[in-house]
């Protein structure tokens, strides 16, 4: 890398000699680096006989460009020349990649050495020319010439169709070129540019319209066309529908491509004549038959009957009662898998596919909803449920139960010791206590009250059993003091072993 940094070092150099003293004596052929065949030519000129060419340029400038060539910007130049010279008035120009527009001859100069666009722009009357590419070399001018077509005028001729049978054009009948506007029977449609264009036709009652037809336009030429309307020929048609449940749930028929349905023993009086398909419309518990194919005749009655089928569901219903019976509940409503409608108390829902199913209730500000409940909904059956919205739980009776009476079969009567009372007060099951709380249940020792749809369960406290004081001791004892000697334990004495004689 250093070895060329060097040699363009040394050529700065030589160049930046040659631009101070001149090359006076050297062949200029060396200098620019062309041959010696004498397609340059050069002359001694001046006072100190520097060396000149053709065109007047010393051997200093030349190696200003040699060296201009050699170590300038890699740049080239582009010209770019339009044909014809009409497109040239109409606005004809050219452009490199997105650049701003040139005109026909104008140089882009400073051109980045590589690959190029050349564009054109689009005038009226002229075909541009295609883009295409180029490839700019450094010091080097690209020439391309860009040719422009010119559009023939367009040619024109007409049309005219008409059409039949008389009286049509009074119903309704009309014709168009292509998305042209409506024309009526016998009107010439002017400027028709040359070519193969397509007619179609108006829809008539009663009539078929004529099929499209394609004609061809030519210079300067009128073409007369004729079409005819078809009126149609129409019989009647009468379908009688069975069984009666099915009729009465809504089942119908109509002759295919009419818009209107029928019910049973109604008449379709413009059936088609011919054979044409009667379809049938069942609900979702009537199976409809299969199409059938008929014969119509022209001003004749043409008569069918038709059985729809039973379906057999898989479904059942659902009722949900919501309770209490609360005028704040009216807003109270459940729902099936938590999506859908919400149905009120009471409502029947149905037919539901059978399966199992969740039901869930809306909040109701002040209560609480129940929890969410599972039903399982079986064929041709109701499935009945009850759901219970509570008021929020209310505070545990402040009044205590201090004795129970037992009256068979469902009877009794409690006493009970209420705040800030000085005595017992006495309730029967079914009364009020404390203005809340309702006496549901006596039981030995125990008393159900009932508030906001919650239980509370009251017994009778035990007494507390009387506290005694440990007795006192009436002697003084002085405590027995350890002694720090260990007593001595005195070893048996063995006796001898007696001896029998």
């Amino acid at each position: 890398m250093r070895y060329i940094w060097h040699i363009n070092g040394i050529l700065a150099a030589v160049a930046l000699g040659v631009l101070y003293f001149g090359l006076t004596g050297i062949p200029k052929a060396l200098i620019t680096g062309s041959d010696t065949t004498g397609t340059v030519s050069s002359s001694m000129n001046g006072k100190n006989g520097s060396l000149t060419d053709n065109n007047g340029d010393t051997a200093m400038v030349e190696a200003a460009r040699l060296f201009t060539r050699r170590f300038g910007p890699p740049i080239g130049t582009v010209n770019i020349l339009i044909e014809p010279q009409n497109a040239i008035t109409q606005g004809a120009q050219w452009k490199i990649n997105t650049s701003p527009f040139l005109n026909s001859g104008q140089l882009a100069q400073s051109v980045a050495a590589g690959n190029h666009v050349i564009g054109f722009k689009e005038i009226e009357g002229y075909h541009a020319p295609k883009p295409f590419k180029i490839t700019v070399g450094r010091e080097q001018t690209v020439k391309e010439i860009g040719k422009y077509i010119l559009i023939p005028p367009p040619e024109y001729g007409k049309l005219r169709i008409t059409l039949g049978p008389e009286g049509i054009v009074g119903k309704g009948g009309k014709w168009k070129v292509d998305k042209g506007e409506w024309q009526e029977s016998g009107a010439t449609s002017e400027k028709i540019l040359v070519g193969s264009h397509q007619v179609t036709f108006a829809g008539v009652a009663d009539y078929d319209p004529p099929a499209a037809m394609s004609v061809t336009i030519e210079k300067d030429q009128t073409v007369d066309q004729t079409a005819d309307y078809k009126r149609i020929d129409y019989g009647s048609v009468l379908v009688n529908l069975s069984p009666e449940d099915a009729v009465k749930a809504g089942v119908k028929w109509r002759v295919k491509g009419n818009s209107t349905w029928y019910q049973s023993g109604e008449t379709d009086i413009k059936a088609r004549a011919g054979t044409q398909t009667i379809e049938f419309q069942g609900t979702q518990r009537w199976k409809a038959p299969a199409a059938i194919a008929v014969d119509v005749v022209k001003d004749e009655l043409f008569t069918t009957e038709a059985v729809f089928e039973w379906i057999i569901l898989k479904q059942g219903s659902i009722i949900v009662k919501i309770m209490p019976n609360d005028s704040t509940l009216t807003m109270a409503q459940w729902q099936l898998n938590g999506k859908g409608d919400w149905y009120n108390s009471d409502e029947k829902v149905g037919p539901i596919d059978e399966g199992k199913y969740s039901i869930n209730f809306k909040p109701v500000a002040g209560w609480n909803p129940p929890d969410a409940m599972n039903v399982e909904v079986v064929i041709d059956q109701i499935s009945d449920l009850e759901a219970l919205y509570r008021k929020p739980k209310p505070a545990p009776p402040a009044f205590t139960l201090t004795a129970t009476i037992v009256l068979p079969p469902k009877g009794g009567i409690v006493w009970v010791k209420l705040p800030k009372a000085t005595r017992d007060h006495v309730f029967l099951i079914g009364e009020m206590i404390d203005t809340d709380y309702k006496l549901i249940e006596v039981r030995h020792g125990i008393a159900v009250v009932n508030r906001g749809g919650y239980d509370f369960t009251l017994t009778i406290p035990k007494p507390s059993p009387p506290k005694l004081a440990p007795p006192k001791s009436t002697t003084t004892e002085k405590p027995m003091i350890p002694s720090r000697r260990p007593p001595i334990q005195k070893s048996p004495i063995p006796r001898k072993p007696s001896i029998k004689k």
